[in-house]
């Protein structure tokens, strides 16, 4: 079956990356542009099944690639457009323009999936890269919307995500969830210290012989000597911002037999 073209529109290089990403994941051939003529052209050349696109870009608007579409007549994707602005009347006005779909932002992944294949009327990907019965993730991050992103990224892969903000918090849904068999651990959880968590968990009673594996993230640079001394090994340890590669990879090594290293 021929994958379904995508092209994502979006100046904000990081984002767009991210977005590429995450869309190929999901079984997608995707292209990127960060300029709105660019994009035009992009359009015109390789005809993709499916564009999204910003709504404020350099070189030429969002609204400006709509009007251009309807005035070449010619090839015509499913437009679904970013804004930053929620108003019924920018709304309206991309929905005049042809849009047939419209996300203001932030948008959410899921969402914007769910948006993508309800226009391709595609099912979920035909090649998920986990098991559908895969293992629960605990995402212990004091950054809420950092933590719902990282979750809603491996719902959308079928890895069920649970989110905590403090160490008592995540012993707590820890002891109360038995199916979480991975945690994704930031080691600056504000004023304490993440690697505690860790510590607590081989002490527990409930958790110690759950064999709960460890991804590390950090904001800063890592110091790896007490990491080393811990008694659980993580089974790495990632500078932010974190690929959603990165992330999905221990998704999927949480759902295989075990490999980490408890020193009990």
């Amino acid at each position: 079956m021929t994958k379904a073209r995508l092209l994502v529109v979006e100046d904000e290089a990081e984002l767009r990356a991210d977005l590429i990403e995450l869309l190929e994941l999901c079984d997608f051939e995707v292209d990127g542009s960060g300029n709105g003529a660019e994009a035009f052209a992009l359009i015109q050349r390789d005809q993709p099944d499916l564009v999204i696109c910003d709504v404020q870009l350099p070189g030429m608007t969002g609204i400006e690639i709509l009007k251009s579409l309807l005035g070449a007549r010619g090839y015509r994707p499913f437009m679904v457009m970013f804004t930053a602005y929620g108003d019924e009347g920018t709304l309206q006005e991309l929905r005049r323009l042809g849009a047939h779909a419209c996300l203001v932002k932030p948008v959410g992944f899921d969402a914007m999936l769910t948006q993508i294949r309800a226009l391709l009327g595609t099912d979920r990907p035909s090649a998920p890269t986990l098991d559908q019965a895969a293992s629960a993730i605990l995402v212990v991050e004091h950054e809420a919307d950092l933590a719902e992103e990282i979750a809603e990224l491996l719902d959308s892969h079928g890895v069920p995500a649970h989110c905590a903000d403090s160490i008592d918090v995540a012993l707590q849904c820890l002891r109360d969830t038995p199916e979480i068999r991975g945690v994704l651990l930031d080691i600056g959880l504000g004023r304490e210290n993440g690697l505690d968590l860790i510590r607590a968990a081989a002490r527990d009673p409930v958790l110690a012989g759950r064999d709960l594996k460890f991804l590390l993230i950090s904001g800063t640079s890592i110091d790896r000597e007490p990491i080393h001394q811990l008694p659980i090994i993580p089974a790495a340890c990632l500078q932010k911002p974190v690929r959603p590669n990165d992330l999905l990879a221990f998704a999927a090594e949480v759902s295989r037999p075990s490999a980490s290293v408890n020193r009990g």
